[in-house]
């Protein structure tokens, strides 16, 4: 073996190479977590699934005075 380094040799950090496939993992851990808690959610309470996304958030009036 030689201690020169090839030509054709490209060195990559580790982190950076390792980066896209974690994340990918993540996503994927993430998304089985949601689904057996939507899962759970709506065996136990039917009513409470997708109950935010149903919902309309309350738009604050400015200007408005109130209580005082």
């Amino acid at each position: 073996m030689s201690d020169t380094p090839d030509d054709n040799a490209t060195v990559v950090d580790f982190d950076s190479a390792k980066s896209p496939h974690e994340h990918a993992r993540k996503e994927r851990r993430l998304e089985g977590l949601r689904s057996r808690f939507n899962a759970v959610l709506k065996a136990a309470r039917p009513e409470a699934v997708n109950t935010r996304k149903n919902k309309k958030k309350k738009k604050s009036r400015k200007g408005s005075k109130g209580k005082r």
